[in-house]
């Protein structure tokens, strides 16, 4: 991880006035990058993990949707971040009242973003009645070509992602879209903003990937919309989906090997006229990186990472190799070496995956990994399973791992919600460890919220216990 990753880990959190009641503060174990929240239910654990979920990713219309009074929060570096929420539920569509919510950059001027909510939800319905209402706002200031339809199906997007969102992405390229009703759009909903202060936020926050992994882990759900203007929603079980995500990255890799197997073949003649590679071998060297090689690719092999076919470079360097023959077979062996490089960081995560799976959770079943399938499971007796013969305690598993080891990027504060469910104690007990392993890789900071004793293990001091204290007034 960078340094300027970690000057802005964030380190403490406080979230006040939730529920009108609670006040929590959350200071996070930095050197361990390990912390754990518990409290009882309705305290609010979860809820503070989506506070900052929402602020962390620009979501505001959500943040508004909480009932807190401020959030803070203070990172490495010293800087700190405060937000006041003064949302306010709004009973008419017509009614122009300004939510907003206050956003202080410590050492800068106070940055109040302004827009307009028109309901309380604005749900496809909503929206179109709200474009209508622009188009003949719009209507009676200058000409409009073509019928509404043609001009919802030019806004409508963008003005939804606006006002569902109101992120700072999306922020530019809505008043683009709107050209050349930009100023009447402004005027409109009475939208102002300061662009220098959004942008001193948007450098801080760039820098920072918040991931909020909620309780409903085991299936992934995916809006769409039919031609007939029908909405529907997708469910995926999220097992089969990250197999298939395993499969894409095998492939991306065996792409990469392939073109890197073009480009030094193409440039093999010239390398070794050059001069500016290694071409004095002795026969010892070439023997120690044939064996080097021999062992890398079985790794990849007994990975699933690769075929079971032989090497495409021949390792078998006998004694009474021709010795023109050296700087060829040197160079051979270097390139084989620089290709199957391409699968190392693919080899750690995979490793690690069925380390923890195969070795500490799995016992009546096995987990391999087929470059064509992705994820591939066998039973005690070798016969192949689908996802849907695993328990729901090893789906939670295996999905949690598979995020955490493979979609975290570093420098992220991942909030867990309840990694216990459906887990045996024993699992539990080991959850704390296999969480160290993965951070060692990926270097993330993680804020863990449970009931269970058995995922503490004793380890109290990366605890931070949330209590029913009063919100001051």
């Amino acid at each position: 991880m960078n340094t300027e990753q970690e000057a802005y880990r964030i380190s403490s959190i406080k979230v006040e006035g939730l529920f009108g009641m609670f006040d929590h503060e959350i200071p996070l174990n930095m050197d361990e990058r390990i912390t754990i929240v518990y409290g009882e239910n309705g305290i609010g654990k979860t809820m503070v993990f989506r506070i900052v979920h929402a602020f962390l990713k620009r979501q505001f219309w959500d943040l508004k949707e909480i009932p807190f009074k401020k959030l803070r929060l203070v990172f490495s570096n010293g800087i700190s971040i405060y937000v006041e929420n003064h949302g306010r539920l709004l009973a008419s569509i017509n009614r122009e009242i300004s939510d907003s919510i206050l956003i202080d950059l410590e050492g800068h001027q106070n940055l109040l973003l302004d827009y307009l909510m028109t309901n309380v939800r604005i749900d496809h319905g909503g929206l179109l009645k709200q474009l209508r209402n622009f188009v003949k706002y719009v209507g009676a200031m200058q000409p409009i070509q073509g019928d509404f339809f043609e001009l919802k199906q030019l806004l409508s997007d963008a003005v939804e992602s606006f006002i569902q969102v109101a992120n700072f992405a999306t922020l530019g390229s809505v008043l683009n879209a709107l050209t050349p009703f930009e100023y009447t759009f402004r005027t409109f909903f009475k939208l102002e903003f300061s662009e220098n202060y959004i942008d001193q936020l948007q450098k801080i926050l760039v820098r920072i990937q918040g991931f909020f992994i909620e309780t409903n882990r085991l299936f992934i759900t995916e809006n769409g919309k039919m031609p007939n203007e029908v909405f529907f929603t997708k469910y995926t079980n999220s097992v089969d989906h990250l197999s298939a995500d395993l499969a894409t990255r095998i492939q991306a890799a065996r792409d990469k090997y392939a073109a890197e197997t073009e480009r030094l073949e193409k440039s093999f003649v010239k390398r070794l006229s050059s001069g500016k590679i290694k071409l004095n071998y002795e026969i010892g060297e070439l023997k120690v990186l044939a064996q080097e090689i021999r062992v890398a690719y079985q790794e990849l092999v007994d990975l699933g990472l690769m075929s079971e076919e032989e090497p495409p470079v021949d390792l078998d360097i006998s004694d009474d190799l021709p010795h023109e023959a050296f700087a060829t077979m040197g160079v051979g062996l270097h390139d084989m070496k620089e290709k199957l490089s391409l699968y190392h960081e693919l080899e750690i995560q995979v490793r690690l995956l069925l380390t923890i799976i195969n070795e500490r959770r799995f016992s009546f079943k096995k987990l391999e990994v087929n470059p064509q399938k992705g994820f591939v499971f066998m039973d005690s007796q070798g016969h192949e399973l689908s996802a849907t013969h695993l328990s729901s305690g090893e789906q939670h598993e295996l999905v949690l791992l598979y995020n955490l080891i493979f979609n975290t990027p570093p420098g992220s504060l991942v909030m867990l919600d309840e990694p216990e469910l459906s887990l045996h104690v024993a699992w539990q007990m080991e959850f704390l460890k296999d969480m160290r392993e993965i951070i060692a890789l990926r270097k993330f900071d993680l804020l863990v919220a449970t009931h269970s004793p058995s995922i503490i293990n004793g380890e109290w001091d990366l605890t931070v216990p949330l209590k029913g204290q009063i919100a001051h007034a």
